[in-house]
């Protein structure tokens, strides 16, 4: 378009992302699940596979340990807690933004790719966390931010100074604003072009003015990016995270899903696929055959999406007590994957407010959706905290999605063992409640909870890798499925029904003509008669059965 240098413009940043407390709220009316669909996960080869394999965990380095008393969580105090991490049972780590940055968006808007915030520590101390991280069996990826930068990043520092450098395309440049997305931005603001005094012309930013977006129709840039992607793979990261790629490319007025992001994305993953056993997540906020565009042909483009329908319909499940938006999401999914996808399954991250609102801090709901999530097929991710309830918090420190981001909660005391000092943000409240040391001394607790369905899944086939089969006619508030492998069939029931028994009658495949353990607890469950199992199921429980024996 005539003035326009780079490109145009693009949507805003995920809607989850930004409507969550209006999100929050259609939930706890019950009105919050869409009717979703999207890819779960395919058991075809793939290189080794781990990823569809692991529970994944994600952490916000400055909230997880404090290892110099600055209030700060860093690199070194990551490290002191990757025992209980492997404990947990978890196989890899997502870090959030852990490069040089002036935080104005807490990290991502990065002004150094290659480098480690001085907050959290340094390159030779990250290469420690790799190398500690690896000796634990433990994966671990970064957070790939590049559909902008920061401003003051010396690429944009550079494109700024003229019309004619050699990146002064880098960025999207236009003399007056061109146009604009159908959507405002909430969290970022409305504007998304900003004038630079030094350059005479106008930068676009979907999110913050101190987040200048790259112009990915630079060949130039792509090339930096995959160069920049080769180097943290060559030092040993397991892989990326990949934040908002679908806005890569601009144009208006619907700015989000451009074709051109497709071949962008296929080189990265040519980029990963260089190095054995890596893979990437993708970001993608929209409708499910959007979201599902993203894996490709399950092997050329992303390895992993966020499912995000499906994690409002979990929360629909555990608020409301009714899974049949959660049935439906689930099986659009696995009708839908393409062979070799996998579909990240989440209940929050650092972008929403923490699942224990959405369910009004129930525990018993906390324990059913989370063994939903890590029975289900696709690749679970846990929220750091979600495993012992941690709460929101009140203080802002950037903007609201602060609330979400409070330091661990290690023990009881003030500080939660996060820190000596004063931590960068207030705790959440609960401390002397949601906390590991007090949750390690109860065989009931959700950390206990989380530990057993994790060790459950790590070492059964069928709940990794196993294909997906619905019972048909279950009762109102149950979901039930089969997960089917080679190694052993399991029966998966799930009540999430808030007042009442139920009673629930399954018919049992010809091998399993004995009772059935339930392997959460390890306690026989029912009673077989005629090949049919049946139960009487409290509200809140949750199955995971197998033939107890001949």
């Amino acid at each position: 378009m005539p003035g326009v240098r780079g490109g145009v413009i693009r949507g805003r940043r995920g809607g989850l992302a930004l409507a969550l407390p209006l999100a929050a709220a259609l939930v706890a009316s019950g009105c919050g699940s869409k009717k979703p669909t999207g890819p779960v996960v395919s058991t075809a080869p793939g290189g080794d596979g781990w990823h569809r394999r692991v529970v994944f965990y994600q952490v916000f380095v400055r909230s997880f340990q404090d290892s110099d008393g600055d209030g700060i969580g860093d690199l070194a105090g990551l490290i002191d807690r990757l025992d209980y991490l492997a404990g947990l049972g978890v196989g890899a780590l997502w870090l959030m933004p852990v490069y040089p940055s002036p935080l104005a968006d807490s990290g991502y808007d990065v002004a150094d790719y290659r480098g480690i915030h001085p907050d959290y520590g340094d390159l030779e101390t990250f290469r420690l966390l790799l190398d500690e991280a690896h000796q634990r069996n433990l994966k671990v990826m970064l957070d790939l931010v590049v559909n902008h930068t920061s401003n003051q990043h010396p690429w944009f520092l550079e494109s700024r100074q003229s019309s004619d450098n050699p990146k002064a395309d880098w960025y999207v440049w236009a003399d007056a604003p061109a146009g604009d997305c159908r959507e405002s931005n909430v969290i970022f603001g409305s504007e998304r072009w900003t004038l630079d005094e030094a350059r005479g012309q106008y930068f676009f930013h979907e999110f913050l003015p101190a987040q200048p977006d790259l112009n990915f129709r630079d060949p130039a840039v792509l090339e930096e990016v995959r160069g920049m992607m080769g180097w943290w793979l060559e030092m040993g990261v397991d892989g990326f995270r990949a934040d908002v790629p679908y806005q890569y490319v601009e144009s208006w007025p619907d700015c989000w899903y451009q074709p051109e992001t497709f071949a962008i994305h296929q080189q990265m993953r040519q980029t990963l696929d260089a190095y054995p056993g890596r893979a990437m997540v993708g970001e993608i906020q929209g409708k499910p055959e959007q979201v599902l565009a993203y894996l490709g042909n399950g092997s050329d483009a992303f390895h992993l999406v966020f499912y995000f329908d499906a994690m409002y319909a979990l929360w629909g499940a555990g608020s409301g007590g009714d899974p049949t938006d959660l049935a439906l999401a689930v099986q659009l999914a696995v009708d839908d994957t393409p062979p070799g996808g996998v579909v990240a399954y989440t209940l929050g991250n650092h972008d929403m407010f923490r699942t224990p609102r959405t369910v009004s801090e129930d525990v018993a709901a906390l324990k059913i959706v989370a063994t939903a999530q890590l029975t289900l097929p696709g690749a679970p991710f846990i929220y750091y905290g979600e495993e012992v309830g941690l709460l929101n918090g009140q203080e802002v420190v950037v903007d609201f999605r602060d609330q979400a981001r409070t330091p661990m909660q290690w023990d009881g005391s003030g500080t939660a063992g996060f820190t000596k000092g004063t931590p960068w943000i207030a705790m959440a409240d609960g401390v002397k409640t949601f906390n590991v040391a007090e949750e390690d001394r109860h065989r009931d607790s959700l950390l206990a909870h989380y530990r057993s369905l994790i060790a459950l899944r790590n070492a059964t086939p069928a709940l990794q890798e196993g294909s997906y089969e619905a019972v048909a006619a279950s009762p109102l508030g149950v979901l039930a499925f089969f997960r089917r492998h080679d190694a052993g069939d399991r029966l998966v029931v799930l009540h999430f029904g808030v007042e009442g028994d139920v009673i629930v009658e399954i018919p049992t495949p010809s091998g399993w003509a004995t009772a059935l353990t339930d392997e959460v607890t390890g306690q026989t469950s029912g009673e077989v008669r005629d090949g049919v199992w049946r139960a009487t199921l409290p509200p809140r429980t949750g199955l995971v059965l197998a033939p107890a024996g001949p």
